[in-house]
């Protein structure tokens, strides 16, 4: 069984706070999924399937998991 790792409260709270490297933290911890949320379907000129990271929508994904730390609120 696969174990999952989380990101630490210490952490999420520095991102809520403005710390940088927080952030740089959480973002790398997601980037593996925001990239296969990016995978975009296509056709090579030989009419082979392809899938490619858009690069575009993996940066606003990452500019929107920056908001929402921004956004998040703790207790």
């Amino acid at each position: 069984m696969k174990t999952r790792e989380y990101v630490r409260y210490p952490v999420i709270k520095a991102a809520k706070d403005g710390d940088v490297e927080a952030i740089n933290v959480i973002v790398s911890h997601y980037k593996y999924y925001m990239k296969k949320l990016s995978v975009i379907k296509g056709r090579d000129d030989y009419g082979n399937e392809k899938r490619t990271v858009d690069i575009e929508l993996y940066r606003t994904l990452q500019a929107h998991l920056v908001t929402a730390i921004m956004k998040f609120k703790i207790r």
